[in-house]
């Protein structure tokens, strides 16, 4: 209900109203994801996504909260659903600022992120290979990275399948966006080229 009656004063006053209709879909996309709907919920993220962008790319330090959560859960909903993302939908909204769309924890993944995409694209050197063999085995150690481990080992074997990657982790959504960033950097020039700058940011900042 919230959902419709946000659209109807959206239509007459859009620039009030739109941020609230993102929020209202991202609310209804927590609503059906409970209620084990995955697809619906997958479409009711997209879209608040995608309201909700031209209010971030104006406004980005003001916007930024509610586009990091709901960009979170639209990948969250994309693994959910065994489905790709739509990467021009997420490459516009990381143009605006990487550092307001991610989570802190992903954006501290970043160099590992880039080197297990590096792997996984054939491009990497016998170093990079053994750092990234020795990190994931590392995050195997740990219970709260032990599936985003499996996940991104799958990966860099040669796994394209975004079902196949999934299949029997738990990955919670901060796992979820850590792996879309490195599928997409795989699949996508444009990806990969945010996520080599999202990991020099990162290192220079360490």
């Amino acid at each position: 209900e919230a959902v419709e009656l946000y659209r109807q004063l959206a239509v007459q006053h859009p620039q009030a109203f739109l941020p609230n209709l993102a929020s209202s879909l991202n609310n209804l996309g927590d609503r059906l994801s409970e209620m084990g709907e995955p697809e619906n919920a997958l479409a009711a993220y997209e879209e608040a996504v995608r309201t909700l962008l031209p209010f971030f790319r104006h406004l980005p330090a003001a916007f930024a909260d509610d586009m990091r959560y709901m960009l979170r859960n639209y990948l969250s909903a994309c693994g959910r659903a065994k489905r790709e993302p739509d990467w021009e939908l997420v490459k516009e909204t990381l143009w605006v600022d990487p550092s307001l769309a991610l989570s802190p924890t992903v954006m501290g993944l970043a160099p590992l992120l880039r080197a297990v995409a590096a792997v996984a694209r054939g491009t990497a050197g016998l170093e990079v290979v053994q750092a990234v063999e020795e990190a994931l085995a590392g995050m195997r150690q740990r219970e709260e990275w032990r599936a985003l481990a499996e996940a991104l080992g799958r990966l860099r074997a040669g796994e394209r399948d975004p079902q196949a990657l999934r299949q029997g982790l738990a990955l919670d959504a901060i796992d979820e966006q850590a792996l879309a960033l490195v599928e997409g950097a795989v699949a996508d020039e444009e990806v990969w080229a945010l996520l080599q700058g999202l990991a020099k940011e990162e290192q220079s900042a360490e």
